[in-house]
């Protein structure tokens, strides 16, 4: 049995502006190293425990049928990944409907790297939100977190 060989880079978006330097950043990465791109908007509700089943809840029923979830998706990506763009490296994006910390994990498993935001659509007190904490402690792939106050590469950086 051999070792699949890992493959681009897998990002993780909510529609929060912490989502959105992180996508920014593992666009940039992919087009530097000409790696495909692969973004993930999860759906299904928050893991109960580190990474343990969600408990399925009316309001995430109701979302995937009124296609809340593609809706976020695609505000994610508008301004920033231009689908009818023709670019050197491949981009996907898709909605998986997992909880995102198994979501992101399990996407991690064949990917080069991980990318998310320091904190997600939810606010917390710590420096980085539940699903990044869980994707550093778990992914089996190197695992980048942007910070929401990321420069994009059209504002000058500190020196």
């Amino acid at each position: 049995m051999g070792v699949r060989p890992r493959a681009g880079i897998v990002v993780g978006v909510d529609g929060s502006e912490g989502s959105r330097a992180a996508l920014r950043w593992a666009l940039a990465e992919a087009q530097r190293w000409r790696s495909p791109l692969r973004i993930i908007y999860a759906s299904g509700p928050p893991a109960v425990g580190p990474r343990g089943p969600g408990l399925l809840t009316l309001a995430y029923a109701v979302g995937a049928v009124e296609g809340k979830a593609e809706r976020t998706l695609a505000a994610s990506l508008e301004g920033i990944v231009d689908p009818g763009a023709a670019d050197d490296v491949p981009i996907s994006a898709e909605v998986v409907r997992a909880p995102p910390q198994v979501a992101l994990v399990e996407a991690g498993e064949s990917a080069q790297l991980l990318v998310v935001g320091a904190r997600g659509a939810r606010p917390h007190l710590l420096g980085i939100g539940s699903v990044s904490a869980v994707c550093c402690h778990d992914a089996r792939c190197p695992v980048v977190v942007v910070p929401t106050d990321h420069p994009s590469d059209d504002q000058p950086r500190p020196r």
